[in-house]
């Protein structure tokens, strides 16, 4: 390598031309050690693709592998050294590859190398190394910039690892969406800065959409950084002045006791760095954190640099207020023990002082405050930058297609399909913090029967199993003492499933424990710290990527638990969460021993790793009973073990409500269709354990808020800490809080068939239930701006109302198409923004035109399509619905069992073209049904609560129908 350095400083004073090619030569002489005039092309030819080596002047070689998955999807693989790895990983499912029609081209007088297929192309430039990808038509997606890739080797357990680095320059500056759930009120992810590790409340999938009909799947498991290169830095980088303007620290105001802050005192510090557990032993030792206690930083900051904006986050648990330059910017509450973060902006110019305050109310022993900030770059909003902190070479995907739609299906061409979900899924849950007995969990059920509440689905949380038995799956029978029985019950007697919570975890003693343990099954360091957690015992997670570990844990799980009935899984902890609130560092130090030689290298990917053990542990054990498993973190391919993913233990706030729009919607267009959310919150402020009726109002209003918007996500389940979350223990029959989710409940089940078709388009179609509306308006500026609002399936616009005491809500309805109000059809014309109506028991929803919208009955529980169905069909814009069902538990779908009804809309003729049923399950010939049709249209505002005649009633007999709605 040191004889071809020499030759290129020598031939460095060639012509610029006669200098390329002699570097392409020397590209080869260098790489695949071949005699230079034997050089043509300047690459190797794989199967759907090239290998190429590149020696640019003065570096080592790289080496790049380009190979075409479809025609559409491209693989980039860059190492410093020819062996690629090629073999499926955890994220990728294994395919047989096209044999796709592609061509290799050299262009600019052979300095650059371009593949192509009909649909996608690669320009490598062969001196400088960078890639541009460009679309069918020549029009560039996206390019390799500045540095655009980087190895640099790091030691951990296992060898031959690199911190890497892959940065893009967004040429088109197009929107931005995915990468998974955020907490932080992203959609739009231009300019943004993720950390993406799992940890409670957030959880990520390196799966990057836009608008301008490109995509990115970053394939590495390990802790990812997407964002620019600068990391967020304390406050003690920007010049700090206290309340007196001296230089060099705020000043820092200590309260241990609110109600005698006699004992107040100050100093004058230089950040605000309280971010992890350890970081509790830097507050003064005269400071006791309380319920009671109260810190203030106070001064003012200022920057030497030009000036610019600045991004700033808040950790936090407990309450916290922050002013910048006088202005409010955060008033917050977050569980002590889960802290939150909230991001802010303040444009500074070069030498301003700007004065902040910081408030800080820990409410509780354990509890975080910490203030990073960073400047903006140039062209922040268009780099596209992965920084992993693990990985053998840089491994990744370029898709194209027209819309996130294809993109989406491309992802999951790559990652694997999102079965059906059983039928009951789709409906109601009830769950809290926990039911503690079979007893109770009996009475609930009737309950809920008797009042005649929908629901089908009712969870048992963690704590089922003695005390100190934790890892041994099996239920205290002092507390359960027939659990098969009492699902047999819920099964019986009351059309209920089943949910169950099983954690990774082993407390040191429990039944398993030792088993797990000599056969080096799990992570022994918080063992050998002797760590206790919560409950006061010592514990730690089994080791979910080793094979033999996740035999052995599903043996026990399918012994002591799903033979007894159990109807589907509840997965929690799964980011691993051994510790609570600790760094980076420490998690990996705790995650040993390690399957895969060092934690760091699949890290993100645990959640994944147990997804896959309980689905190819049921399916082994019962093929034809549907999986279906609810967990607290994910990855990329979740959705082919039939896992939806919730968003944690969030705070029950109006906030924490209204962010949660965008994390759903972030989540849903990282790929993976199926997330939920804990309907009214699950860590629950002190002041609603005992609430006087003001108090008692004001928490009723929130769960009805968020109940509404959770009948409108792809997955609908209550849950949380107390009070009780039954909606008749929230409030009592004929209160306005009741009837608003009794009616949405119910609501809920008349949509079923619309919900249960898409569900189906989420397999058969890779169609997404939850949609930004990027997804569906990408041409509409305003539209992929926003956040609070989302499509819910192809035909209803969702805007949550996440503010309390109000009874409207500014709803901008996409351009393009005209809209109607969902409750009382009233027309509205597209690209305005309204004051919608939002009385208490209602939140806006509207339907797109060209919607054909099928409903049914209210029902107290899923079951087979009812005979008589009501089909909105709105005018304005032609449409298509394809109407599903199935035998709604086993997996007969998959071997083409399923009956399909489309219904097409013409809006120029007003006819409706309803064709025969395609297909059949159980081998039943499928009943007549009466279709009510309803024709909403601006001459005729018919609503979904309307008492309206249908416009015509067809009765449905299995042969084609056209009918004319003029």
């Amino acid at each position: 390598m040191r004889d071809i350095v020499r030759i290129n400083k020598r031939q460095s004073r060639k012509p610029p031309v006669l200098q390329q090619i002699g570097l392409l030569f020397l590209t080869i002489l260098g790489c695949y050690g071949v005699r230079a005039q034997s050089v043509t092309p300047p690459y190797k030819k794989i199967p759907n693709g090239i290998a190429i080596c590149l020696n640019q002047s003065g570096t080592p070689p790289q080496y790049l592998r380009l190979q075409f998955v479809t025609p559409s999807i491209l693989h980039v693989i860059v190492k410093p050294d020819s062996n690629f790895i090629t073999a499926p990983t955890l994220m990728i499912q294994a395919r047989p590859l096209e044999n796709i029609d592609y061509k290799v081209s050299t262009l600019k007088n052979g300095r650059e190398l371009e593949i192509k297929s009909g649909r996608l192309q690669a320009v490598v430039d062969l001196i400088t190394g960078k890639i541009s990808y460009l679309d069918q038509n020549d029009h560039a997606l996206l390019r390799e910039t500045g540095n655009a890739r980087s190895f640099k080797p790091i030691e951990i357990a296992a060898s031959g690892y690199y911190n890497i680095v892959q940065q893009f320059d967004n040429v088109q500056n197009s929107p931005l969406f995915g990468l998974g759930g955020n907490q932080l009120g992203y959609t739009d992810l231009r300019g943004k800065d993720l950390e993406m590790i799992q940890y409670n409340s957030n959880v990520f999938n390196p799966f990057l959409v836009s608008t301008g009909h490109f995509a990115l799947l970053w394939n590495n498991s390990s802790i990812t950084y997407y964002g620019h290169p600068e990391q967020y830095r304390t406050l003690a980088d920007l010049k700090l002045f206290d309340v007196e303007g001296k230089p060099g620290a705020l000043t820092a105001t200590y309260i241990t006791d609110t109600t005698h802050p006699a004992g107040m005192f100050s100093r004058r510090e230089k950040s605000i760095g309280y971010q992890f557990a350890k970081d509790s032993a830097l507050l003064p030792g005269r400071f006791k954190m309380t319920t009671r206690s109260k810190v203030i930083w106070e001064g003012a900051v200022s920057s030497d640099q030009s000036t610019a904006m600045y991004d700033f986050i808040l950790k936090f648990g407990g309450y916290v207020k922050v002013w910048l330059d006088h202005q409010p910017v955060v008033d917050w509450w977050r569980q002590a023990w889960n802290p939150a973060e909230v991001p802010f902006k303040l444009q500074m110019e070069s030498g301003k002082k700007y004065d902040i305050k910081v408030e800080w109310a820990p409410d509780g022993t354990s509890s975080f405050a910490a203030l990073r900030q960073k400047r903006q770059i140039k062209d922040q909003d268009r780099q596209i930058r992965f920084h992993s902190e693990a990985g053998k070479q840089i491994d990744y995907y370029v898709l194209t297609g027209q819309k996130i739609d294809s993109l989406i299906s491309g992802y999951r061409y790559l990652t694997g399909k999102a079965p059906i979900m059983p039928k009951w899924a789709y409906g109601f849950w009830q769950s809290k913090e926990h039911y503690n007995s079979q007893k109770e969990i009996l009475a609930t059920a009737k309950q809920f029967r008797q009042k005649q509440i929908p629901i089908d689905n009712i969870v048992q949380d963690w704590y089922y199993w003695k005390k100190d038995d934790w890892g041994s799956q099996e239920f205290d029978r002092s507390r359960y003492p027939d659990p098969a029985g009492m699902i047999r019950q819920l099964h019986n007697d009351y059309d209920l499933r089943f949910m169950i919570s099983v954690w990774p975890k082993f407390y040191e003693g429990s039944k398993y424990f030792k088993q797990f343990w000599d056969n080096n099954w799990l992570y022994k360091q918080n063992v050998i710290e002797k760590r206790k957690d919560w409950m006061g015992y010592v514990s730690t997670f089994y080791d979910a990527f080793n094979p033999a570990a996740g035999s052995a844990f599903w043996d026990i799980v399918k012994e002591k638990i799903y033979s007894k009935g159990v109807d589907a899984w509840w997965l929690d902890a799964t980011e691993p969460d051994i510790v609570d609130n600790i760094t980076n560092d420490r998690r990996m130090e705790l995650m040993t021993p390690s399957y895969a030689g060092a934690p760091q290298i699949d890290f993100n990917a645990y959640a994944l790793a147990q997804d896959k053990t309980f689905y190819t542990g049921q399916r082994d054990a019962d093929p034809n009973k549907r999986v279906f498993i609810l967990t607290r973190s994910a990855f990329t391919g979740a959705q082919r073990y039939a896992a939806a993913t919730w968003s944690g233990d969030i705070g029950a706030t109006w906030q924490e409500m209204h962010r949660q729009i965008a994390t759903g919607i972030s989540f849903s267009m990282a790929g993976i269709p199926y997330w939920s959310m804990d309907i009214g919150g699950f860590a629950v402020e002190s002041k609603y354990q005992k609430p006087g009726p003001k108090l008692k109002e004001a928490w009723r209003e929130l769960q009805t808020r968020w109940f509404q918007f959770g009948a409108f996500s792809p997955i609908f389940r209550s849950h949380g800490q107390a009070p009780a979350r039954e909606m008749f223990n929230i409030a009592p029959e004929g209160h306005p809080a009741y009837s608003s989710m009794l009616y949405y409940d119910q609501l809920r089940y008349r949509l079923m068939p619309y919900i249960y078709s898409v569900g189906a388009a989420t397999y058969f179609k890779n169609y997404t239930p939850m949609r930004g509306l990027a997804m569906d308006f990408p041409e509409d500026q305003q539209a992929t701006a926003i956040t609070d609002a989302y499509m819910f399936g192809p035909g209803l616009l969702i805007a949550p109302v996440t503010r309390p005491h109000v009874t409207t809500k500014a709803v901008y309805l996409p351009k393009g198409v005209q809209w109607y109000g969902f409750y009382n059809g009233k027309h509205f014309n597209g690209g305005q923004i309204i004051q919608a109506t939002a009385p208490y028991g209602r939140m806006p929803v509207f339907v797109s035109a060209g919607t054909i919208l099928p409903t049914g009955p209210v029902r107290q529980h899923t079951g087979p399509l009812a005979d008589t169905l009501d089909i909105y069909v709105y005018a304005g814009k032609d449409g298509q619905f394809t109407l599903y069902e199935d035998q709604g538990t086993t997996y007969d779908y998959e071997k083409g069992q399923f009956q399909k009804i489309e219904f097409k809309y013409r809006d120029t003729t007003g006819n409706l073209e309803i064709s025969a049923p395609k297909g059949r399950y159980n081998e039943k010939v499928p009943g007549h049904k009466t279709f009510r049709i309803y024709w909403v249209n601006p001459a005729s505002a018919v609503g979904i609560d309307a008492k309206a005649a249908p416009a015509k009633t067809v009765i449905y007999k299995d042969r084609p129908v056209k009918i004319s709605l003029h």
